[in-house]
């Protein structure tokens, strides 16, 4: 049997998955995209699609003397969820798929335009905007550690209903195999590799890696910019000591974010990050009485430039249920 709000939390997410599958492409919007807003980069991008076409997330790279970092913006239901991909001389190494199958074809193909082999995939959590678009990459090895495997399969029984309930984009084969990633640091094509596992911070359990030999750090879920954080776990205080720990560790680090755009962060996203999750915090301690559209709304009226409403509602609904499974 796996738990209520497992079951809630996937069909949550799968709903917000289902919204992408049916959205159209946005109109071209112009402007100087040094003052564009999120929603604005995304329609300008796709104003050369068709109708019926899904909108195209958004591309960056960053170069390194040693490896190219590119992350991949998938705009699925404006939560904004970042793909990874680290390029070397001979090989790539990939963190985190995109969910929807439209993202993750974009996604598919733009890793098949670099010309170099993938070496492997790494899994940053259990959510499905992780490692569902593993399908894409059935020749591909995926790794992540094996607390992070055990969520995955506590979710897989609600996922495989939803999936035999024909929720559009979720007709993915939900019994991917990701391997246990025994070793806390290896090296693919002459870079180190550096594997942290974080207990509660966006997530129960969630993987970071370090690039030591270019200053990078690929944080995930520990961080997100520009958009609404998904509340997946109810201790927020776990959350906020990761950060300040982090703070220390990454300073002088180059940092990639798990949702928002753009993908790439300074330090300064830390403590931007905590005074959101404290704010959050407070939202919830006032939330008893509220229904889940209300808590969703408070959030929102919080950080009203923030994209990734999806994403405030799944965490007011989410905390509400904590709430009712508790009582």
């Amino acid at each position: 049997m796996f738990s209520r709000s497992v079951f809630f939390s996937c069909l949550a997410c799968a709903l917000l998955v289902l919204v992408t599958a049916c959205s159209d492409s946005s109109q071209d919007s112009g402007g100087d995209v040094s003052t564009m807003t999120i929603a604005e980069m995304l329609e300008a991008q796709n104003s050369d699609e068709g109708a019926q076409e899904p909108p195209k997330g958004i591309f960056e790279s960053f170069e390194t003397y040693l490896a190219t970092i590119h992350s991949y913006t998938a705009p699925q239901a404006s939560w904004l969820a970042n793909s990874h991909i680290v390029e070397t001389d001979s090989a790539l190494v990939i963190f985190d798929v995109p969910s929807s199958l439209s993202f993750a074809q974009q996604f598919r193909d733009y890793v098949d335009s670099l010309g170099k082999p993938v070496d492997r995939i790494y899994i940053s959590d259990d959510h499905i905007d992780q490692w569902l678009g593993l399908s894409l990459f059935p020749e591909v090895p995926a790794y992540t550690f094996q607390q992070i495997i055990d969520k995955v399969a506590e979710s897989r029984p609600a996922l495989e209903q939803l999936r035999q309930e024909e929720f559009g984009q979720l007709a993915f084969d939900t019994k991917i195999n990701i391997q246990q990633l025994r070793v806390h640091s290896d090296i693919v094509d002459g870079l180190t590799y550096e594997f942290e596992l974080l207990e509660k911070a966006q997530s129960q359990w969630q993987l970071m890696i370090w690039l030591p030999e270019i200053s990078v750090v690929l944080a995930q879920g520990l961080l997100s910019n520009n958009v609404h954080s998904s509340l997946a776990q109810p201790d927020l205080q776990s959350w906020i000591r990761n950060l300040a720990v982090f703070s220390v560790d990454a300073k002088d680090h180059h940092i990639f974010v798990g949702h928002g755009y753009p993908a790439q962060v300074d330090v300064s996203q830390i403590s931007k990050q905590i005074e959101y999750i404290q704010t959050m915090g407070r939202i919830f301690k006032t939330s008893h009485n509220l229904s889940n559209e209300e808590t969703a709304a408070a959030i929102q009226s919080a950080y009203p430039s923030y994209e990734g409403k999806a994403l405030a509602d799944l965490s007011a609904a989410y905390y509400q249920d904590t709430l009712k499974v508790s009582d």
